[in-house]
């Protein structure tokens, strides 16, 4: 701070200096809310579970193990004959995570699971909490993961 300003910049200090970027302002803090707690946060991925770097560094090895994550569902997809590890014309969820990572995974379900499945969808963009077990770590041709779902929640 100089002169009651804040200079900001992306590189060093000096040339901050010598630029003509500068902003004025105030951070106002505020304390947390009252509601928000350790206890509320949900972590993406639950402890003992397999995770999307294990999944990744071991793709065969990951079949069969459980994953318990927080994803996030866009839509209800039908498999197409180019998605491999999925039977043609099965339907899957198309989800992102787990957590803030930004991997697509499908996630196909039982004919029990379907109903919920399809009301999840209906209602995308929304976080599940997801059980499920690895089918294909890596499919071809795009290398997305194949999930077989044993439970979907809604957060």
């Amino acid at each position: 701070m100089r002169n009651g300003r804040i200079w900001a910049c992306g590189v060093a200090a000096a040339a901050c200096a010598a630029s003509s970027v500068h902003a004025q302002g105030a951070v106002a803090r505020r304390p947390p809310a009252a509601s928000a707690s350790p206890t509320s946060v949900v972590s993406p991925v639950a402890p003992g579970s397999l995770t999307l770097e294990q999944l990744r560094a071991d793709p065969a090895g990951a079949r069969g193990k459980t994953v318990l994550w927080t994803v996030q569902v866009y839509a209800l997809q039908t498999a197409d004959p180019l998605r491999k590890g999925l039977e043609q014309n099965e339907p899957y969820l198309l989800v992102t995570g787990p957590g803030q990572q930004n991997a697509t995974l499908y996630v196909a379900f039982p004919d029990a699971l379907e109903q919920k499945a399809r009301s999840l969808a209906s209602v995308a963009p929304v976080t599940v909490r997801l059980t499920a077990t690895v089918r294909v770590g890596r499919s071809d041709p795009l290398g997305v993961p194949v999930l077989d779902a044993v439970r979907l929640d809604r957060l």
